[in-house]
Protein backbone atom coordinates (compact mmCIF):
# COMPACT_ATOMS: atom_id res chain seq x y z
CA UNK A 1 0.00 0.00 0.00
CA UNK A 2 2.80 2.41 0.86
CA UNK A 3 4.45 1.84 -2.52
CA UNK A 4 1.26 3.08 -4.20
CA UNK A 5 1.80 6.58 -2.84
CA UNK A 6 4.13 8.88 -4.79
CA UNK A 7 4.99 10.61 -1.48
CA UNK A 8 6.32 7.45 0.20
CA UNK A 9 9.32 5.19 -0.23
CA UNK A 10 9.73 1.84 1.50
CA UNK A 11 13.37 2.00 2.60
CA UNK A 12 13.61 -1.49 4.15
CA UNK A 13 11.60 -4.57 5.04
CA UNK A 14 12.45 -7.18 7.65
CA UNK A 15 11.01 -10.51 8.74
CA UNK A 16 10.86 -10.19 12.53
CA UNK A 17 11.24 -7.89 15.51
CA UNK A 18 14.92 -8.59 16.15
CA UNK A 19 15.79 -7.88 12.50
CA UNK A 20 13.78 -4.66 12.80
CA UNK A 21 15.92 -3.47 15.71
CA UNK A 22 19.11 -4.22 13.75
CA UNK A 23 17.76 -2.35 10.71
CA UNK A 24 16.71 0.63 12.83
CA UNK A 25 20.22 0.85 14.28
CA UNK A 26 21.80 0.61 10.82
CA UNK A 27 19.55 2.93 8.81
CA UNK A 28 18.14 6.43 8.75
CA UNK A 29 14.34 6.24 8.62
CA UNK A 30 11.51 8.71 9.10
CA UNK A 31 9.04 6.16 10.52
CA UNK A 32 9.01 2.48 11.26
CA UNK A 33 5.85 0.49 10.74
CA UNK A 34 5.23 -2.86 12.39
CA UNK A 35 2.44 -5.29 13.03
CA UNK A 36 1.53 -6.80 16.38
CA UNK A 37 2.09 -10.40 15.31
CA UNK A 38 5.79 -10.46 14.48
CA UNK A 39 7.93 -13.58 14.89
CA UNK A 40 10.51 -13.72 17.70
CA UNK A 41 9.59 -10.27 19.14
CA UNK A 42 6.02 -9.05 18.77
CA UNK A 43 5.24 -5.51 17.67
CA UNK A 44 4.32 -4.15 21.10
CA UNK A 45 7.54 -5.52 22.61
CA UNK A 46 9.46 -4.23 19.58
CA UNK A 47 8.18 -0.70 20.19
CA UNK A 48 9.11 -0.99 23.89
CA UNK A 49 12.60 -2.25 22.98
CA UNK A 50 13.15 0.53 20.44
CA UNK A 51 12.20 3.12 23.08
CA UNK A 52 14.41 1.41 25.69
CA UNK A 53 17.35 1.55 23.28
CA UNK A 54 16.58 5.24 22.62
CA UNK A 55 16.17 4.77 18.89
CA UNK A 56 14.42 8.03 18.04
CA UNK A 57 12.35 6.87 15.08
CA UNK A 58 8.58 7.24 15.47
CA UNK A 59 6.53 4.04 15.32
CA UNK A 60 3.21 3.30 13.64
CA UNK A 61 1.63 -0.04 14.48
CA UNK A 62 -0.33 -1.34 11.46
CA UNK A 63 -2.23 -4.51 12.28
CA UNK A 64 -5.22 -6.71 11.52
CA UNK A 65 -5.97 -6.92 15.24
CA UNK A 66 -8.79 -4.76 16.65
CA UNK A 67 -7.99 -1.18 17.60
CA UNK A 68 -10.05 -1.28 20.75
CA UNK A 69 -7.89 -4.10 22.10
CA UNK A 70 -4.40 -3.21 20.88
CA UNK A 71 -4.18 0.52 20.09
CA UNK A 72 -3.86 1.66 23.70
CA UNK A 73 -1.27 -1.04 24.39
CA UNK A 74 0.74 0.14 21.36
CA UNK A 75 0.49 3.80 22.38
CA UNK A 76 1.46 3.03 25.99
CA UNK A 77 4.47 1.08 24.66
CA UNK A 78 5.65 4.21 22.84
CA UNK A 79 4.12 4.03 19.36
CA UNK A 80 2.83 7.32 18.01
CA UNK A 81 0.05 5.69 16.04
CA UNK A 82 -2.11 2.64 15.48
CA UNK A 83 -4.06 1.76 12.36
CA UNK A 84 -5.83 -1.39 11.22
CA UNK A 85 -5.06 -3.01 7.90
CA UNK A 86 -8.57 -2.40 6.58
CA UNK A 87 -7.68 1.31 6.26
CA UNK A 88 -7.62 2.94 2.85
CA UNK A 89 -4.30 3.97 1.29
CA UNK A 90 -5.03 7.68 1.86
CA UNK A 91 -5.56 7.09 5.59
CA UNK A 92 -2.36 5.04 5.83
CA UNK A 93 -0.37 7.78 4.10
CA UNK A 94 -1.93 10.42 6.38
CA UNK A 95 -1.12 8.30 9.45
CA UNK A 96 2.51 7.87 8.35
CA UNK A 97 2.90 11.59 7.68
CA UNK A 98 1.31 12.44 11.03
CA UNK A 99 3.62 10.08 12.93
CA UNK A 100 6.67 11.25 10.93
CA UNK A 101 5.89 14.81 12.06
CA UNK A 102 6.03 13.62 15.67
CA UNK A 103 2.26 13.67 16.26
CA UNK A 104 -0.05 10.89 17.45
CA UNK A 105 -2.45 9.15 15.09
CA UNK A 106 -5.47 7.02 15.86
CA UNK A 107 -8.39 6.49 13.53
CA UNK A 108 -11.58 8.52 13.89
CA UNK A 109 -13.46 5.29 14.65
CA UNK A 110 -11.16 4.58 17.62
CA UNK A 111 -11.64 8.12 18.91
CA UNK A 112 -15.41 7.63 18.77
CA UNK A 113 -15.17 4.24 20.47
CA UNK A 114 -13.00 5.63 23.27
CA UNK A 115 -15.28 8.62 23.76
CA UNK A 116 -18.32 6.34 23.98
CA UNK A 117 -16.63 4.12 26.58
CA UNK A 118 -15.56 7.05 28.75
CA UNK A 119 -19.07 8.43 29.03
CA UNK A 120 -20.96 5.16 29.22
CA UNK A 121 -19.57 3.60 32.37
CA UNK A 122 -19.23 0.34 30.43
CA UNK A 123 -17.30 -2.43 32.09
CA UNK A 124 -14.03 -3.39 30.48
CA UNK A 125 -13.52 -6.75 28.84
CA UNK A 126 -11.76 -9.38 30.98
CA UNK A 127 -8.66 -9.35 28.74
CA UNK A 128 -8.18 -5.63 29.44
CA UNK A 129 -6.94 -6.64 32.91
CA UNK A 130 -4.07 -8.67 31.42
CA UNK A 131 -0.56 -7.27 31.15
CA UNK A 132 1.00 -7.18 27.68
CA UNK A 133 2.99 -10.35 28.41
CA UNK A 134 -0.09 -12.09 29.81
CA UNK A 135 -2.00 -11.15 26.67
CA UNK A 136 0.81 -12.61 24.52
CA UNK A 137 0.67 -15.86 26.50
CA UNK A 138 -3.14 -15.92 26.42
CA UNK A 139 -3.18 -15.51 22.64
CA UNK A 140 -0.60 -18.28 22.24
CA UNK A 141 -2.58 -20.60 24.51
CA UNK A 142 -5.74 -19.77 22.57
CA UNK A 143 -3.93 -20.77 19.36
CA UNK A 144 -3.32 -24.20 20.89
CA UNK A 145 0.37 -23.81 21.62
CA UNK A 146 1.80 -25.82 24.51
CA UNK A 147 3.41 -24.20 27.54
CA UNK A 148 6.81 -25.46 26.31
CA UNK A 149 6.27 -24.01 22.82
CA UNK A 150 5.30 -20.65 24.33
CA UNK A 151 8.29 -20.72 26.66
CA UNK A 152 10.63 -21.36 23.72
CA UNK A 153 8.96 -18.68 21.58
CA UNK A 154 9.08 -16.00 24.29
CA UNK A 155 12.45 -17.03 25.79
CA UNK A 156 10.86 -17.77 29.16
CA UNK A 157 11.04 -20.78 31.44
CA UNK A 158 8.25 -23.35 31.35
CA UNK A 159 7.44 -22.58 35.00
CA UNK A 160 7.12 -18.86 34.22
CA UNK A 161 4.70 -19.57 31.38
CA UNK A 162 2.76 -21.94 33.65
CA UNK A 163 2.50 -19.16 36.22
CA UNK A 164 1.26 -16.77 33.53
CA UNK A 165 -1.31 -19.37 32.45
CA UNK A 166 -2.60 -19.72 36.01
CA UNK A 167 -2.85 -15.94 36.43
CA UNK A 168 -4.58 -15.53 33.06
CA UNK A 169 -7.18 -18.19 33.79
CA UNK A 170 -7.81 -16.61 37.18
CA UNK A 171 -8.11 -13.04 35.85
CA UNK A 172 -10.36 -14.21 33.02
CA UNK A 173 -12.42 -16.39 35.40
CA UNK A 174 -11.88 -19.45 33.21
CA UNK A 175 -10.75 -22.99 33.88
CA UNK A 176 -9.43 -24.36 30.58
CA UNK A 177 -7.47 -23.29 27.53
CA UNK A 178 -10.44 -24.13 25.32
CA UNK A 179 -12.40 -21.36 27.06
CA UNK A 180 -9.55 -18.96 26.23
CA UNK A 181 -9.72 -20.07 22.60
CA UNK A 182 -13.46 -19.42 22.33
CA UNK A 183 -13.06 -16.05 24.05
CA UNK A 184 -10.12 -15.02 21.84
CA UNK A 185 -11.98 -15.92 18.65
CA UNK A 186 -15.15 -14.13 19.78
CA UNK A 187 -13.19 -10.96 20.58
CA UNK A 188 -10.96 -11.02 17.49
CA UNK A 189 -7.76 -11.51 19.49
CA UNK A 190 -6.60 -14.34 17.22
CA UNK A 191 -7.26 -15.20 13.61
Amino acid sequence: MIGESPRMVVAAEVDDGFDAIAALHAGDYDVFICGVDLPRLDGIDLVKQVRAERILIPALVFSRLPEEDFAMRALKAGALGYLTKDAEVDELVFAIETVAAGNRYVSPSLVQSMAAQVGSGLDHEPHDALSDRELDVMRSLALGRSVKEIADELNLSVSTVSTYRTRILSKMNMGKNSELTRYAIKHGLIE
